[in-house]
């Protein structure tokens, strides 16, 4: 199946109540598909990210993250509080920083052009 956001929905919604009830193990796997169908989901990779954490996969959630920073910078706060939580500081300050200045542009920006990005 190629990847089509229009096919990501039956893999992301279990997934995501899944990973919201801390079942991990079951929901990494529909939303790794769910992210396969429409890699420009954020919802879907940070889903996928907090799953890979609870799975103590630090790495891989990270890398998730990272990825689907290009479609959302302000995944900068969700990727300093992982940081955080392994212990690397310095790297857990740079984006705290960084989400810091975007909130600060976002606050800049009129509503009107937001809804399109």
């Amino acid at each position: 199946m190629r990847a089509d956001p229009k096919f990501a929905a039956p893999y992301f919604l279990p997934g995501d109540v899944f990973a919201r009830e801390g079942q991990h193990r079951q929901a990494a796997p529909l939303l790794r598909k769910a992210l396969e169908l429409s890699p420009s989901d954020v919802d879907a990779a940070v889903a996928l990210s907090r799953a890979l954490a609870g799975l103590e996969d630090r790495t891989a959630s990270l890398t998730i993250l990272e990825a689907a920073r290009q479609h959302n910078p302000r995944l900068a706060l969700e990727l300093s509080r992982i940081y955080q939580k392994q212990g690397e500081t310095d790297r857990a300050r740079q984006y705290a920083v960084l989400a810091a200045s975007l909130k600060q542009e976002h606050r800049k920006t009129p509503a009107s052009l937001l809804d399109r990005q």
